[in-house]
């Protein structure tokens, strides 16, 4: 069974808005020569959301002919992507939610059997890079001398029954709430899928799509559009620019202790928990 890649990117938003949120973060996970190997936790929520990307991963590869229909995946091969996703098949708890979302996943299969999305890429890393012209930034190739780079592991980009191309990026949650779409519009994350879209497909890109797969209680499967925030796209090129400048900064410090925290109840403790470095900061260990 072939194994997917459905993590971060190179240069993505993961990256640059971990930064953003916490430079000493983004140093324990980014700077190994510093802080030693990145520790992150596995489980939870986290894992069970990258299991179900793996089955959605699949299911358009399927559609796009490029491998085996995963309904007739065997148990054993479920239970491997569940495990290579960070689930903890021992804990109870969690092997009733990989049953159950294997059964939501199907019934999402038959959901949108009819739809008219054709797949052109999946999980696959879109480059680009940001450099500035005469006071103004400008999108280029990855690579382009003097730029900074961008990249983004895209869910999903498919053409429509219109012949529209949209970046649609799956998201999993227990519950999907009314005004979801507004915090995923107001992300970095799917302002550079805007600059992504614009730099790869021209004229016949449409947007970005956000396809929810309910994990928890009723059977709930949603496709929308984020939120507008026209202003944030067309300043999200600035922003990455003066991150990009940020982090090269603090990158002449040969020390792991130069760079900032946060010290920000919001950040170091989040809906997932506490950050996975802060018992680092906390206590120095």
């Amino acid at each position: 069974m072939k194994k997917l890649d459905t993590g971060r990117s190179s240069a993505g938003w993961s990256s640059y808005g971990c930064f953003r949120q916490c430079p000493r973060k983004f140093a324990y996970e980014n700077r190994p020569d510093l802080a030693g190997p990145a520790t992150r936790h596995g489980g939870g929520a986290r894992a069970l959301g990258t299991f179900v990307h793996d089955l959605l991963a699949r299911h358009y590869l399927n559609k796009a002919g490029e491998g085996p229909d995963p309904r007739h995946l065997t148990d054993g091969e479920v239970e491997a992507i569940a495990v290579e996703s960070g689930m903890d098949l021992q804990d109870p708890e969690a092997a009733q939610l990989l049953a159950s979302n294997y059964s939501r996943f199907g019934l999402y299969m038959n959901s949108y059997t009819n739809d008219e999305w054709t797949p052109l890429a999946v999980e696959v890393e879109h480059k680009i890079g940001f450099i500035e012209r005469d006071g103004q930034m400008v999108t280029v190739e990855h690579g382009t001398p003097g730029s900074v780079p961008y990249t983004s592991r895209v869910d999903l980009v498919v053409r429509d029954g219109l012949g529209k191309i949209w970046a649609v990026d799956h998201k999993t949650a227990a519950r999907i709430w009314p005004n979801t779409s507004l915090g995923y519009g107001l992300s970095g994350q799917m302002h550079g899928l805007w600059h992504i879209g614009w730099h790869h497909y021209g004229a016949n890109f449409a947007g970005v799509l956000l396809n929810f797969f309910q994990t928890k209680g009723e059977i709930k499967f949603e496709r929308k559009r984020p939120a507008a925030a026209p202003k944030m796209v067309e300043e999200f090129p600035r922003l990455v620019w003066n991150t990009a400048k940020e982090i090269a900064m603090w990158d002449r410090f040969n020390s792991l202790e130069v760079w900032p925290t946060s010290n920000n109840e919001s950040v170091c403790v989040s809906k997932y928990g506490a950050c996975d470095h802060a018992n680092r900061c906390q206590f120095g260990n």
